[in-house]
């Protein structure tokens, strides 16, 4: 294994590998409790577990925790070709059946946390319940995503390859991409961050994801399946997220009576994860408690 495959685990977190019909898995685990977390990262600009690191080494001492990359992001399997929400919402649920025997809360940010709401419709016996840190379907209430650009040059001989690695997967333009659209304070971006999703935009066939991502191909409208949600839920949301403001995260929120909790996260973006771990660490803490998937704190004078 190269320094890059274990550049970004965590201390007291194991590799491992999971093969599922969508591809091979990496992912990351710790802990010993009877519940599992599992950690679901959102799309974008080299995205990967690494978006979580901050958060789910917070919850090993109670909780079996698992962060993973999915296909096509960090370094789990990239293939080439496009990506459709069917692809992640397959590759989801056969990495829950292939590494728990129980059901899991899910820990999901952005589109993927979209994503884990239409697949827990399809498939409730998965969850324990889920909290989802600004839920997308990019098509959310009829609006409409326009990635035609993308797919203009995708069908130009090399020159999707030339824009991917001149102008989305170079340091320069991921910082620039942290600090227009993920974060509030640039002073908050640091060089780990930068060299993280350096190193997951920068994997063999990386773009291909990527483009299914900014073409549109997994967009969908969520308040679609909100309405037919049956776990408990929470949302959280990023108080200045440039995508969406917290006005739409209570729209999604009043769609179901199983979102039981939504909480706005203030002075952070699209990922409070990275910006204010230890305020989005406390936050994850009161909604699981609040949902009744919280582990009771120890007696005294126990460990």
């Amino acid at each position: 294994m190269d320094e890059t495959q274990v550049l970004f685990q965590p201390p007291g977190f194991s590799s491992k590998d999971v093969i599922t019909s969508r591809g091979r898995i990496r992912y990351y685990e710790s802990g010993t409790g009877a519940r599992t977390l599992v950690f679901l990262h959102g799309f974008g600009g080299g995205s990967s577990s690494y978006e979580w690191s901050r958060i789910y080494p917070a919850f090993a001492c109670d909780y079996r925790v698992l962060a993973l990359d999915l296909p096509g992001w960090g370094l789990s399997e990239h293939r080439s070709g496009n990506y459709v929400p069917e692809d992640y919402r397959t590759a989801i649920a056969e990495f829950i059946e292939r590494t728990s025997a129980e059901k899991v809360t899910a820990i999901a940010s952005s589109v993927v946390a979209g994503l884990t709401f239409w697949l827990s419709v399809e498939r409730p016996e998965l969850f324990e319940c889920i909290v989802a840190v600004n839920p997308s379907g990019l098509r959310d209430f009829g609006k409409k995503y326009d990635g035609s650009f993308f797919s203009f040059i995708e069908n130009l001989p090399l020159i999707n390859e030339l824009v991917y690695s001149q102008l989305i997967t170079t340091r320069s333009s991921i910082r620039d991409f942290l600090r227009k659209r993920l974060f509030v304070r640039e002073n908050r971006i640091t060089e780990e961050m930068v060299e993280a999703y350096y190193t997951s935009a920068s994997q063999p066939e990386g773009l291909w994801a990527a483009y299914s991502f900014l073409k549109g191909n997994l967009a969908f409208d969520l308040a679609d399946w909100l309405p037919k949600l049956s776990i408990p839920a929470a949302i959280l949301w990023g108080e200045k997220s440039q995508y969406e403001g917290p006005d739409v995260g209570r729209r999604l929120a009043e769609l179901s009576p199983q979102v039981r909790f939504f909480e706005t996260i203030q002075d952070t973006g699209l990922t409070p994860q990275l910006e204010l771990p230890a305020t989005t660490i406390a936050t994850i803490h009161k909604a699981l408690a609040l949902l009744g998937t919280a582990e009771p704190a120890p007696a005294p004078g126990t460990l």
